[in-house]
């Protein structure tokens, strides 16, 4: 697998977008990934995660932040990341 900056390569923002739905979403939640993937383009915000994975995101600058609770009952862990708007390349 490949990790990709959308925002040096937006040509591919419908194949993310795609992938992620393709993946995770159902009917009902296709709609957030793709109001995600195209804000998170254009935001100077930080980026927050919501995972169970523990050392991945890490790797790629991501800082633990605190643990969250679903409304379903599950805990994950919540990671932010500072996005840099400058386009590489």
């Amino acid at each position: 697998m490949e990790i990709m900056n959308l925002r040096g390569n937006p040509q591919y923002k419908e194949s993310a977008i795609d992938y992620f739905q393709k993946i995770w979403a159902t009917d009902e939640s296709k709609p957030v990934y793709e109001d995600c993937i195209s804000r998170s383009l254009v935001t100077e915000s930080p980026l927050y995660l919501s995972t169970g994975h523990v050392g991945y995101y890490e790797k790629y600058g991501f800082k633990y932040v605190c643990t969250g609770y679903h409304p379903w009952g599950e805990s994950s862990r919540v990671y932010e990341c500072q996005l840099n708007l400058r386009l590489i390349g």
